[in-house]
C-alpha cells in the first residue's frame, strides 16, 4: 500500500469487507472489529493509513490514547466508519 487512498476508499474497503458477513444490529461492531484488525495487520500499512487520513495519534479516543500504530490505525478506521 503505498499510493495514498481517500476516506471514501477506506470506507468502501470496510463496506465491501462487511458485506461478506451476515451483518445484523446485534453482531454489527463485532464484524467491524474483526474488518478493522485484518487491516491493520503490518505496521508499515498503519502507518499509510494514519497520513492518509491524518489521524491524530496523540488524541484521546473511547478507547483511549494509541500505544501503537496499529492502535492508532484502528481507531482512524472505526472513526472514519462510524462517522
Amino acid at each position: 500500500m503505498d499510493q495514498m487512498q481517500t476516506p471514501n476508499e477506506y470506507l468502501h474497503q470496510m463496506q465491501e469487507a462487511l458485506s461478506d458477513y451476515e451483518v445484523n444490529e446485534d453482531n454489527h461492531y463485532d464484524y467491524l472489529h474483526e474488518v478493522i484488525d485484518t487491516m491493520v495487520i503490518y505496521t508499515s500499512t498503519c502507518k499509510q493509513i494514519i497520513n492518509d487520513l491524518d489521524y491524530d495519534i496523540f488524541q484521546e479516543h473511547e478507547f483511549g490514547q494509541a500505544k501503537s500504530y496499529e492502535q492508532a490505525a484502528f481507531c482512524a478506521l472505526y472513526d472514519l466508519y462510524t462517522a
